[in-house]
């Protein structure tokens, strides 16, 4: 069976590779899979690419109806990720091409990348950072997480990855689609609710 993988970083790890050969799956030879996000791919290129696959581990690759008709031996689309937006999963039914995910292996990433935010946010490493680099030392005055509320609005598995860190604040949930009218009432809240945390679909 032959594969095309275009997923980023995909191919730095040699244990993937080695567990598809293991199973008869050989990887077509591409530019990415590596540091290049595969987003940037155009339709073109990627049917070119995808000649003679049976499958594609992909990351962002645009997996539309003219891409999967024009791919005859395509069976399988496997997205390294949890979103499905950059395939057209009507068609992907019609043309009886499976499309798997891998929920699990980014959740605690896109959590631990928040709480960085939130970080920076508190201690105003954002407008400080480029201020150092130019030679400007300038006090400011940060706030402390000690005390402070964290509202998540949304709790699937980031939220839950949030709430499994032991952090110095309340925690407050609202599990809620869409989040348009909780963010509405945080803007009115924002003094009792110092940060929020949005893990959901707007």
């Amino acid at each position: 069976m032959k594969a095309l993988a275009t997923a980023r970083y995909f191919k730095l790890d040699s244990e993937p590779t080695a567990y598809l050969a293991s199973n008869g799956i050989s990887l077509i030879p591409c530019d990415y899979g590596g540091a290049n996000a595969d987003r940037g791919i155009d339709e073109e290129t990627l049917i070119d690419l995808l000649k003679g696959a049976e499958a594609i581990i992909s990351g962002g690759a645009p997996l539309s109806r003219k891409v999967m008709q024009a791919c005859s031996n395509l069976r399988v689309v496997s997205i390294r990720g949890v979103g499905c937006d950059t395939v057209d999963l009507t068609s992907a039914r019609d043309l009886g091409v499976r499309v798997t995910r891998t929920p699990g292996t980014v959740e605690n990433a896109v959590a631990e990348f928040s709480l960085l935010l939130m970080l920076s946010l508190a201690r105003q490493i954002v407008i400080q950072d480029p201020e150092v680099r130019h030679g400007i030392w300038r006090a400011y005055m940060g706030i402390e997480l000690q005390g402070k509320t964290l509202g998540i609005v949304g709790f699937g598995r980031i939220g839950r990855s949030l709430l499994e860190w032991e952090m110095p604040w309340e925690c407050v949930f609202w599990h809620t689609t869409p989040a348009g009218p909780i963010l509405n009432r945080l803007r009115l809240e924002r003094r009792a609710h110092r940060f929020a945390s949005v893990a959901c679909r707007i």
